[in-house]
């Protein structure tokens, strides 16, 4: 896994330019979620792909590397937590 400075927590979410920041060093985007569609995606394991993801979630970003969680607390809701997008390597 590559290790990738980023922004103090506060202010990715904020920031101008953090999509370019990530295309930059080669991630894509995936929108899992459109206005008015409800929610497709959850934080799960067997909703996400394998690998390295960055996924954005309501008001906070969490890492997962295969279906494993890397974040300071659980932000999956016990799986129903719905998922914005998510970013990933390749």
């Amino acid at each position: 896994m590559r290790l990738i400075k980023l922004p103090d927590r506060k202010n990715f979410q904020k920031a101008k330019g953090h999509h370019q920041q990530m295309e930059f060093i080669g991630w894509t985007w995936v929108a899992t979620m459109q206005i008015g569609s409800g929610c497709k995606v959850h934080m799960k394991a067997d909703e996400l792909p394998e690998g390295e993801v960055l996924v954005r979630l309501s008001r906070h970003y969490s890492a997962m590397v295969n279906g494993v969680i890397y974040d300071t607390y659980d932000p999956s809701r016990e799986g129903t937590r719905c998922v914005y997008g998510y970013w990933h390597n390749g």
